[in-house]
């Protein structure tokens, strides 16, 4: 297993390398501007109602309630928008908005086939090469004659490491990369 580290860095660097980098793109400059916001008021929360009065008269008491205050239901406030006045010497950034990534990228499968290839786990590593082997026959209808050609046409950035005493193989007949012993 000590032998496997460093060409597992050796993959790794490949593997960047193979992504590669794209520039940041140019990002414009802040536009001068002043922002003014109005906001709505909040009505004011309606009063509790009052506690009943009890007077007592010689031979009686008279309890007097209150008559119940209608209140009327609240409502949501109205979307304010912002009122944009440029002024001169005072800089406000445009707000950022963030970009939307699709779902799935071709960088993000990229880097999960790569990730397959340089796994320790066998399994993974025919995944990454059984996948590179559908999409070459999907392209050029046949089979490749050694699985180097996978490399050298662009259908994988590089091959996994064999375990000991194992190789990557065609089984022809399955049309499929398997596992063999040496």
């Amino acid at each position: 297993m000590e032998t496997r580290k460093p060409a597992l860095m050796v993959v790794a660097a490949l593997a960047v390398l193979w992504l590669g980098c794209e520039p940041e793109a140019d990002t414009p400059a802040p536009r001068a501007r002043t922002v003014e916001v109005r906001l709505p008021t909040t009505p004011t929360p309606p009063t509790p109602p009052e506690d009943p009065v009890i007077k007592n008269t010689g031979n009686a008491t008279v309890v007097t309630t209150p008559a119940p205050t209608v209140v009327d239901p609240p409502t949501s406030p109205k979307p304010v928008k912002p009122v944009v006045k440029l002024t001169p010497g005072v800089v406000v950034p445009d707000p950022v908005t963030p970009p939307v990534q699709p779902a799935n990228t071709a960088d993000d499968d990229k880097k999960r086939i790569i990730a397959l290839l340089i796994s320790d786990n066998p399994a993974d590593n025919l995944e990454a090469l059984n996948a590179a082997l559908i999409r070459w026959l999907a392209t050029k209808g046949d089979l490749p004659e050694r699985i180097e050609q996978l490399v050298m046409e662009s259908f994988l950035p590089m091959l996994p490491m064999e375990p000991l005493g194992k190789t990557f193989s065609i089984d022809r007949a399955a049309k499929r990369i398997v596992l063999a012993r040496k």
